[in-house]
């Protein structure tokens, strides 16, 4: 009974104590609410008054009057910076807000920066936009003479009250007047924080919100301005088109084609736990504004009406949704303001919410630099570099001049011919014209007069202070970075600053001003600040909860872009602007020339003058349009300890443009080393069947830019299918599958002539790739060595690489050279190879011949199939297509140089003795004949050549060469492309040290090159050999050892190669790519 009284207490004592606990809780509920009315002043402040008030004492000014400031503008967020249209040495700053804590004041001042003479301005006129924040404009586009503003918002000081503007106004920056544009129609209904960008005629505004201090509405409507018909347009988009959604603060950038937009913030509605200390299952719901940081790109495509439109009809408009941009910075941010720059947005700071806890919110705020390349999808960060030395010494400064002389003569001509043109001579004419390059030059002078400011102005190497919705804007290059916010604690700072950056030099952060600000901070109750609600302004809404939850990650894994060559000259590292066009003048006039003629517009009907200026601009857009790309490789190179021009002192002529060849080429452009390719055949010839690619190959091609487009060519394989003579499968093994586990690295097979175009276009420079050059023979002395050419030229390099393949006419010509000095060695490079097999390789349509619609392998499917002195690979990894290889004894081995060179006709011969035999399931080494796109018969030659591998001076031998494996293993290409990487390991820092070697700093750099690959060379070619006798069951062990391969395990078959496959070298002064980039 004792024991129950006890119970019954307790439960009384419980309930007691909830039921004080509740009343405590209504008592500080009711407090709370009664101080907040008390502080506010949304019933003692009438906005209609106070906005009537401010256009009565606007009123009083008489006319536009423009004042020299006495210093920058009082501090301001929320405001708008643009870089003036019609003056290209002025910025122009209207409205924002400040907020002190306690009071928020609004301004509608405009500002003017001189940013030559360092001068502020203050404009007053009768007729300004009333003050506002949260505002937008945007120049004019075709009107390009205005800037126009719509929309912003205005509160009560304490802001209890809001009231959004629905207004439109239209400035002329020269005569700095205002006018207010009142179109006929529907017009876009009251905003702020929405974003305004320009297309020809059109003015486009998208999104935005609506704050009422209770609830805040975020806007998802469209709407084109016509500057010239002053109507708006809302176009109905259809229900089912994928549209951006409701937000605000994004990036919306103009395009050739419309706009692009990226980004923001919003509010968006969830559910969460109504009482989270409550008991398991008494949980109820409730409904909560959730914040979302959105990274969503879309493309609004603008078609304007047909010429015979009437006047008001509207464009046609779609959404397009594209692809998440590649490397998008990290974590997600909120308030990252973004300026269009040349096709590109340059985005800095942001704000992202670390953790949410009871005491608040905990931001971690940002200062980092980015660049979007629209067009590739693509950000790029962007970090300040100190200024280059001048290097001492100089290098070959005539061979220099004789550069720019030929360049220069090759302009002039050009130009020679288009004055006779315009003068309505021949072409034959054009030696007689001379040209006025005198007032040229005094103009390009005038152009370039130093306009240097009033005052130094101090500069870093560090980026300004973290903060979010920094006001950006870009002028001559130039990006101009002010104010912005940050917080600490529960105090709000606004910045009063403005920097300059150069965004073709990125070499250092000017402080064009910086001021402490002077207003004490007022600090609210604490009461009203765990209580209070919907702030009133976005970038404080975006501070305190930006980013907390993520949007979902896009599902789209592919997000890489590629850069896709044009065929247009390509700027090299450390190429300025002028020195660009300078070298490819020629070039760019004649694209623009080609580019005028199939417009049907003849290029004599442009004065000479009006053909360099265009051809200069297009010059910029492609300089501009490079320079996330060039300014990475610029970084890695200094990084590196590679920081230099492309440098003509030292010079590699590389012969043979083959796999080793443009490899090369492509490492020493990417190192800034001056090379020439000499191939006396075509470039990328349809020859040859496919290569193969280990993760050696792969680490390499991704360092050097082209292993992303090469991997979407092809699909991996994962699995081989072995049959015997009779057509049985014996063997399915997943060795393949288990090496990509292991490296995250595919195994893929290229169409052969498609991998060396890609590695050709991936040149940016490719008037160093000459085709149908060969080497005749060449000349040794201590400061370097002459080619002579099959076309009669002579060609003076520092050294020679011969890259041309088993038959290296370089290796022949240095056997010569020494026939007589070294016997021994010289017959050692000569016969340094033995050919026991003979292959015939081919591509075939991917089809039965029986039934064209009934592929002979499936994707990413390879097959095996071994009979007594034979065999066949047959793979398929790009769609529509079969590579095959036919491998047979030959009766007698033969050696270099007498190795036979079959014809088609042996091919023939070779196919009626054996074509009946089946490659695989349902299909014969004949049908692959009969339906071969290509196909040839070599000799297979192995070896790898003894004694040394260079002249002891300045001519070395690398790939095919000196090192040849059969094909069955696959290891040929990727063992050559490691002996590149082992030679430019080599040949680097000694080209740091000196820019101009000897002859036995130049011979130690080609022994340890040596020293290194030959031992990759023979493990290579000892695995190639095993696989190639293996699969043609050439002995009784052999042979019996394909008996019982089924039965070992494929990991351990994995371990007999593996450290060919992980220790493959990659290019030291380049980054390493992470394994996920080449998945």
């Amino acid at each position: 009974m004792a024991k129950k009284d006890k119970k019954g207490s307790d439960k009384k004592a419980k309930l007691a104590e909830k039921k004080a606990k509740q009343e405590k809780k209504a008592d500080k509920k009711a407090k709370t609410k009664t101080a907040r009315l008390e502080g506010s002043d949304a019933e003692d402040v009438d906005l209609d008054e106070v906005l009537a008030e401010y256009q009565r004492q606007q009123e009083q000014f008489l006319k536009v009057t423009e004042v020299v400031a006495e210093g920058p503008p009082k501090p301001r967020a929320a405001s708008c910076f643009l870089a003036s249209p019609s003056n290209s040495k002025e910025l122009l700053l209207f409205g924002g807000e400040y907020f002190n804590g306690a009071l928020a004041t609004f301004f509608n001042d405009l500002h003017i920066y001189n940013t030559d003479r360092d001068v502020w301005k203050t404009v007053t006129s009768p007729n300004a936009p009333l003050p506002r924040s949260g505002h937008a404009w945007c120049r004019g586009g075709n009107q390009a003479q205005y800037v126009y503003l719509f929309g912003g918002e205005f509160s009560s000081p304490k802001q209890g009250t809001f009231y959004h503007y629905n207004d439109f106004w239209r400035l002329e920056p020269n005569t700095r007047e205002w006018t207010r544009l009142e179109p006929k129609g529907k017009t876009p209904p009251a905003r702020s924080g929405h974003r305004m960008t320009y297309f020809k005629q059109y003015i486009v505004l998208f999104g935005g919100f609506q704050d009422t201090s209770n609830a805040t509405r975020y806007l998802a409507d469209l709407w084109l301005y016509d500057t010239v018909n002053f109507v708006w347009f809302s176009p109905a988009l259809p229900p089912a088109q994928l549209k951006p959604d409701a937000r605000s603060s994004f990036t919306l950038l103009p395009h050739e084609n419309g706009a692009v937009l990226f980004g923001g913030y919003s509010r968006v509605k969830a559910t969460a736990a109504a009482n989270r200390g409550g008991k398991a299952g008494a949980q109820g719901q409730r409904n909560v504004l959730k914040p979302m940081v959105h990274q969503d790109c879309f493309f609004l495509r603008v078609t304007p009406p047909a010429a015979d439109a009437a006047p008001n009809a509207p464009p046609a408009v779609r959404w397009e949704r594209r692809k998440k941009p590649a490397n998008t910075p990290e974590p997600k941010r909120a308030g990252a303001t973004m300026a269009y720059h040349k096709g590109r947005g340059i985005m800095f700071g942001g704000v992202h919410d670390v953790e949410e806890s009871e005491e608040g919110i905990d931001s971690e705020f940002f200062n980092g630099l980015f660049a979007w390349n629209v067009e590739r999808n693509r950000f790029f960060p962007l970090a300040l570099r100190k200024p280059r030395q001048q290097k001492k010494g100089g290098g070959n400064a005539d061979e220099r001049t004789g550069r720019r002389g030929r360049a220069a003569a090759k302009e002039e001509e050009l130009l020679k011919q288009l004055a006779a043109l315009e003068q309505g001579k021949s072409v034959e004419d054009a030696g007689e014209i001379d040209l006025d390059t005198k007032k040229d030059a005094e103009e390009e002078g005038a152009e370039e007069e130093d306009s240097k400011p009033t005052r130094e102005m101090p500069v870093s190497m560090e980026l300004p202070h973290p903060r979010f919705n920094a006001q950006l804007t870009v002028q001559d290059d130039v990006l101009y970075i002010y104010g912005g916010t940050f917080e600490k604690g529960d105090r709000e700072f606004t910045f009063d600053d403005l920097y300059a950056i150069d965004l073709g030099k990125m070499d250092g952060c000017k402080e064009v001003f910086s001021r402490k600000s002077e207003e004490d901070w007022h600090k609210k109750k604490q009461d009203e600040v765990s209580n209070a609600g919907t702030q009133s302004t976005e970038s404080t809404a975006a501070s305190s909860t930006a980013a907390a939850s993520a949007e979902e990650e896009e599902s789209e894994a592919d997000t890489a872009a590629t850069s896709v060559d044009d065929g247009l000259p390509h700027p090299r590292p450390f190429e300025s602007r002028r020195d660009f066009f300078q070298r490819t003048s020629a070039e760019w006039q004649e694209v623009l020339i080609t580019s005028l003629l199939w417009k049907g517009i003849k290029p004599e009907s442009l004065a000479v003058k009006e053909i360099k200026a265009k051809a200069f601009e297009l010059s910029e857009e492609k300089w501009w349009d490079s320079r996330e790309e060039i300014t990475a490789l610029e970084d890695e190179q200094e990084a590196n300890g590679v920081n230099m021009e492309p440098d003509q002192s030292f010079k590699v002529i590389i012969a043979g443009g083959s796999v080793v060849g443009l490899t090369l080429a492509n490492a020493l452009e990417q190192a800034g080393v001056d090379f020439l390719v000499l191939d006396k055949g075509d470039i990328a010839p349809r020859l040859g069947a496919s290569i193969a690619n280990y993760t050696g190959m792969a680490r390499v091609l991704d360092q050097l830019g082209v292993w992303e487009s090469l991997r979407q060519t092809s699909s991996p394989v994962f699995a081989r299918q072995h049959f015997d003579e009779h057509g049985r499968l014996f063997e399915e093994n997943q060795v393949l599958k288990l090496l990509y586990e292991r490296t995250k690295l595919q195994v893929l097979f290229f169409e052969r002539s498609s991998f060396l175009l890609a590695l050709y276009n991936n040149l940016r420079d490719k008037s160093r790739v000459r085709d149908h050059v060969g080497v005749v023979t060449y000349e040794e002395d201590e400061d370097g060595v002459t080619v002579f050419t099959t076309t009669g030229e002579k060609i003076r390099g520092s050294i020679l690489v011969g890259a041309d393949g088993i038959h290296s006419t370089v290796r022949q010509l240095l056997a010569d050279s020494i026939a007589k000095s070294d016997p021994q060695r010289a017959r050692q490079l000569n016969e340094g190879f033995t050919a026991y097999y003979r292959t015939i390789f081919g591509t075939t349509k991917n089809q039965r011949i029986d039934d064209p619609n009934t592929p002979i392998l499936a994707d990413g499917r390879c097959q095996n199939v071994y009979y007594r002195g034979l065999s066949g690979i047959g793979v398929n990894t790009v769609r529509g297509l079969v590579f095959w290889f036919f491998f047979v004894k030959e009766d007698q081995p033969s050696t270099t140089p007498n190795c036979p060179r079959y014809t088609e006709a042996d091919a023939e011969n070779t196919i009626k003795q054996y074509g009946h035999l089946q490659m695989g399931p349902g299909y014969t080494f004949k049908d692959l004949w009969d339906q071969r796109i290509k196909a040839a018969m070599v000799p297979l030659e192995e070896g790898i050549v003894e004694g040394s591998w260079n002249s002891g001076g300045r001519v070395v031998l690398v790939g095919d060469s000196v090192s040849k494996v059969t094909i069955n293993a696959g290891l040929g290409g990727n063992t050559n492309v490691e002996g590149v990487a082992h030679l430019v390991n080599e040949l680097l820092p000694v080209l740091k040290a000196t820019r101009n070697p000897g002859k036995q700093e130049l011979k130690g750099v080609f022994d340890r090159y040596e020293a290194k690959h030959r031992p990759r060379s023979e493990q290579s070619l000892k695995v190639s050999r095993f696989f190639t006798r293996y699969e043609a069951m050439e002995t009784w062990y052999l042979r019996l050892l394909r008996v019982i391969s089924p039965w070992i395990p494929d990991s351990i078959k994995l371990k007999f190669g593996l450290d060919l496959f992980t220790g493959a070298p990659v290019l030291e002064f380049l980054p390493v790519p992470d394994k996920k980039s080449s998945a």
